[in-house]
């Protein structure tokens, strides 16, 4: 992952994940950055130089898609069998399943303003 000055065009740190980058999220201010790859795992990191990226414990659910909550301490994960997870940070830990995907959950948007998300 990279994290760029589009004032200046300096590259201003980089981030090591393991496998392609498939999906991304930033929060608003820049200091947390998730993804998911290409083999469907989720991991998240401080956006600072020399932060060590962690992966989370998807419990074998394929990722598709990744979001922050607005709150600034949950990260959302869109899967492959229609699940939602949803993680609490810094700790990591899988918080709850949301359910009522009929099919693959593959899109995530999460409001600004408000608590609502929207998935597909």
């Amino acid at each position: 992952l990279s994290v760029w000055d589009m004032t200046t065009g300096a590259l201003l740190t980089q981030v090591a994940v393991h496998h392609a980058v498939y999906s991304m999220c930033a929060q608003p201010d820049m200091a947390r950055l998730a993804c998911a790859d290409n083999v469907g795992h989720l991991t998240w990191c401080e956006a600072r130089p020399g932060a060590v990226a962690q992966r989370l414990s998807t419990g074998g659910h394929t990722v598709r898609d990744v979001a922050f909550v607005r709150d600034g301490h949950h990260l959302l994960a869109t899967c492959e069998g229609g699940e939602i997870l949803v993680f609490a940070l810094p700790e990591g830990r899988l918080e709850r399943t949301l359910y009522g995907h009929r099919g693959p959950a593959r899109v995530l948007a999460v409001g600004t303003e408000t608590d609502l998300t929207v998935s597909g």
